[in-house]
Order: structure tokens, then C-alpha cells, then sequence
């Protein structure tokens, strides 16, 4: 990721440009754009979408947490300049892979490595330096005239782009989202044999392809490692999110580049990946390249959804992305056939979250599969989900027993709740650890799951991006 494209100014003066070309384009008499009409539309509705939503949620960090606002000198907040702009909208996530993939095809010589990470100043409120750990070390050169106020070419002109090129991507996009690939379906997917102790590691919302979610693959591997050293079946598995747009180059740069089961090993260690919503914003026709080019995932066999079931636990991977946090084709109808014809546990994976604390989304995921929800006598032992990039626990709820949300893989968050911050019903525990080395950018820290599976129960280990491990009080699923 480039360090401009995830700042919320610099994608909407990209979106302005690509709005004002396509509404000229036609007076210059270029050659006519397919679905001209479309993207301007929708270039529109996001330019009224990122300039209240984000915008929102940063005047909502400031108020709870003063110390983030950044002095009025520096000409712009250090909220502005340093938050992860990764918005929920289609148009917005394609022009950010549109501009990415410009960056590095067209023009590379602008893009440039500067320090470490971790290695900017900035001065808060009360006026003390920090060091600000940065999302990412790759900058765009912008060749500023001397003496020009910094970043002023950056938002006052969008000039150091070819607006066909952009406006040509975004057009391929716009083919391949409002016709997405074809959904695979049946309900009878194949059965994958796990032994009695077999591991399943979980992520979510990792692939980003920042440094920091390298570190995380990095500690998957030495765990995938451990397992092989002791000839324990193992498997990884990804509860979906490419960013931005899910497009096949990103599936490549950021998903298969770091993923931590290494080619050649598809006979050794399981690899599985779930659809998600980014993944859908290109029509997943990235999504469905991995499953269908890639020998680490074969094991899939092509589908958005698996079976993985030994003698006590059927794992049921779901596809909520197609059909946006709802179950497409004839899932539900699977699950519940597997449910309540079997008398091994059910853990379920996901990637959109059947409920949650501080999100509304889930009515229609619940509503598919009510005939298993049922709060009187749970049938589901387990859920484990991502899309909110968070950590936390839930009490049980919905007919769901140990529902985990571990959406904190790969996308930079600040965690601004203290640890003696109440909870909100029916969450029951946050993971609220912030990266070291700076108060003003209280970036949470990324982490996955392991699950080793012990007969009937699932011993828990949850590690971050620095291979530490926490809540081990809470280290069993039974």
C-alpha cells in the first residue's frame, strides 16, 4: 500500500478528477467510455459518501480521545494525515487499486521508501514529539517547486495522473462488479478429513500487504512450523479480505506474495480461503482466480464454502460476500442438513459477523440460518468471524455458544479505548494492546487465532504481530 492512497483527501480529489474527465470527455470527442453514465453516477454518490462517513468516524476519535487532535499549525490534523482510509464502498476501493496499480505500472520512479517504520515526528496537542508508528514506509514523490507549502499539488490539483488510464480501469471494474463471477454452488460440498488434533489457524482482513501484516504471516508460519515438527495436521485459513478491490494483481501482491504456506506444501498443510466483501468489489474475480490457479488451494475444489469435520467437529466455511452479509445459493439449507443431522459440534467461520456490539449488520445472516440459531439450545458450539477490525470476545447470543471476532489480521486501526474501558453487551472482552512507541497514533495490534483441536475441545491461543501471546485465561472451547 502507498501511504497517499490511504488518505481519505487524496482518494476524493481522485474521484473528483475521474468525475470531472468523464463528464468532458465526450466534449473533447475522445472515443466513447463504456458505462460513462454509470461512473459518473457513482463517482458522485461516493464523493457524498467519503466526505460524511469517515469524516464522522475521525470527529468521533477526536471527542473521545483529545490528545489525538493534531495543533492547528501544522496546517491539517495528524488524524488526517495518518488515518487508514479503507472505506465500505465499492467506487472508493477502486479507485484506490486503480491508482495503486497506475503508480506501480506507469509511473514506479515516483514512489520511494523513506526511513522505517515508526520513524516520523509529529507534535500532539500538549505540544510533545512522538514517534509515529506509520501504516506504511512507501510514499509518492510529488516533485514540490521550492518553497510551496508541503502537499500543496497533493489536494489543490490532481494533475500527475492520466485520467484515461484511471477512467480505462475503473471502466474494466465497473464490468466486472456489476457482473460478478458466477456462484458456484451445491449443497453437498466436499468433506475434508481433519485428525482428532489437527490445527486450524484463522485470519481475517490480512490481506493488505503492509509490512505489518508480513509480520503476521510470519508468525503463522512459525506455527505452521510447529506443526509440521510434530507431524500435526494443519491448516490456514483466511476469513477473507483483499484490499482494496480483491483485483487478481492484488490477490498477488498482497494475499499469495505473503501467504505463509509456502508452494510445494499443499499436500502438507491445508490452505482455505473465504469470500468477503472487498474480495466481491472486483466481482471476485480475483477470489476465484486464487481458488482456481493456485495448488494451495485446491483442496477447495472451486467453492466459496468448505467441510472440515473430524469425529467431533463439523467446520463449516461460509460465503457471506456473495450475497452481501447474507448466505447465497443453497448454504443454508446445507448447514442446517449437517447441524441437525449430525451429533459433532459445529464450529462455523465467516466472514461477516452474525452480530455484533457495535454494528447493526447481521439480521439477514441470522434470519437464513434460524432454524440453528436457536437460543433455548444453541446447536452452534462455536462462530469465529473478521470485518470489523477488531478483537473481541461475546457472551453467548443468538443461539451462538463462543462467538469470536478476530478481524484484526492486516488493517491499521487505532485502538483509542482504555483497558478499563466498560465493554458493550454482549461483548465480554476487547483486545485493546496498542503497538508500542507512540501516544498519539494509538495503533491497535494485529493478531490471528490457532485452534488445536482435542477430541471434543479446542485448546485457544491467540498471538500478535510481535509473536506474543494473550488472554490465556481463556484458552478452551468446550
Amino acid at each position: 500500500m502507498i501511504a497517499e492512497i490511504l488518505d481519505r483527501r487524496f482518494v476524493l480529489a481522485a474521484v473528483a478528477q475521474a468525475q470531472q474527465d468523464l463528464g468532458q470527455q465526450q466534449l473533447r470527442g475522445d472515443p466513447p467510455v463504456e458505462h460513462r453514465e454509470d461512473l459518473r453516477d457513482l463517482a458522485r454518490d461516493a464523493l457524498v459518501k467519503g466526505s460524511a462517513a469517515e469524516a464522522d468516524a475521525i470527529e468521533q476519535v477526536k471527542a473521545e480521545q483529545p490528545q489525538l487532535r493534531g495543533p492547528a499549525e501544522q496546517g491539517q490534523s495528524v488524524l488526517e494525515e495518518h488515518f487508514a482510509y479503507l472505506p465500505q464502498d465499492p467506487f472508493l476501493s477502486a479507485v484506490q487499486s486503480a491508482l495503486t496499480e497506475y503508480f506501480e505500472e506507469v509511473e514506479p520512479a515516483r514512489i520511494e521508501t523513506v526511513g522505517a517504520v515508526g520513524e516520523r515526528r509529529l507534535r500532539g496537542a500538549g505540544g510533545e514529539a512522538a514517534d509515529v508508528p506509520a501504516v506504511t514506509r512507501r510514499h509518492l514523490r510529488m516533485d514540490e517547486p521550492p518553497g510551496a507549502p508541503a502537499r500543496t499539488r497533493l489536494f489543490e490539483r490532481f494533475s500527475y495522473t492520466d485520467p484515461r488510464w484511471v477512467r480505462s480501469k475503473l471502466s474494466e471494474w465497473f464490468t466486472k462488479w456489476n457482473g460478478p463471477h458466477e456462484f458456484r454452488d451445491t449443497d453437498r460440498p466436499s468433506v475434508t478429513r481433519l485428525a482428532g488434533d489437527a490445527r486450524l489457524i484463522l485470519v481475517s482482513d490480512w490481506a493488505s500487504g503492509l509490512e505489518r501484516a508480513g509480520l503476521v504471516a510470519q508468525r503463522i508460519r512459525e506455527a505452521v512450523e510447529d506443526s509440521l515438527s510434530r507431524k500435526q495436521d494443519v491448516h490456514v485459513i483466511h476469513l477473507g479480505d483483499t484490499y482494496y478491490s480483491g483485483w487478481r494483481r492484488e490477490f498477488k501482491d498482497n494475499f499469495l506474495r505473503l501467504w505463509p504456506v509456502l508452494a510445494g506444501e499443499e499436500k502438507r498443510v491445508g490452505s482455505w480461503a473465504l469470500n468477503a466483501n472487498h474480495d466481491m468489489y472486483s466481482g471476485g474475480d480475483g477470489y476465484y482466480g486464487l481458488l482456481d490457479g493456485e495448488a494451495r488451494f485446491a483442496r477447495q475444489g472451486g467453492l466459496s464454502f468448505f467441510h472440515l469435520q473430524n469425529d467431533h467437529w463439523d467446520v463449516l466455511g461460509l460465503d457471506t460476500a456473495y450475497e452481501d452479509h447474507d448466505l447465497n445459493g443453497s448454504q443454508a439449507r446445507w448447514v442446517e442438513r449437517v447441524v441437525d443431522g449430525s451429533d459433532r459440534k459445529a464450529l462455523l467461520l465467516s466472514h461477516h459477523q452474525p452480530f455484533s456490539a457495535r454494528n447493526k449488520k447481521g439480521g439477514k445472516l441470522r434470519e437464513s440460518l434460524g432454524r440453528v440459531l436457536r437460543p433455548d439450545a444453541p446447536a452452534i458450539d462455536a462462530w469465529f468471524w473478521g470485518h470489523e477490525h477488531r478483537h473481541a470476545e461475546y457472551e453467548d447470543f443468538g443461539g451462538v455458544r463462543n462467538g469470536r471476532l478476530i478481524g484484526h489480521g492486516g488493517v491499521p486501526v487505532w485502538m483509542w479505548r482504555t483497558e478499563s474501558a466498560p465493554y458493550r453487551a454482549p461483548e465480554r472482552w476487547e483486545y485493546r494492546e496498542r503497538k508500542p512507541g507512540s501516544s498519539l497514533m494509538p495503533w491497535a495490534m494485529f493478531g490471528f487465532a490457532i485452534l488445536d483441536l482435542h477430541g471434543p475441545k479446542i485448546d485457544l491461543t491467540y498471538v500478535n504481530e510481535a509473536g506474543g501471546r494473550y488472554r490465556p485465561e481463556d484458552s478452551e472451547i468446550s
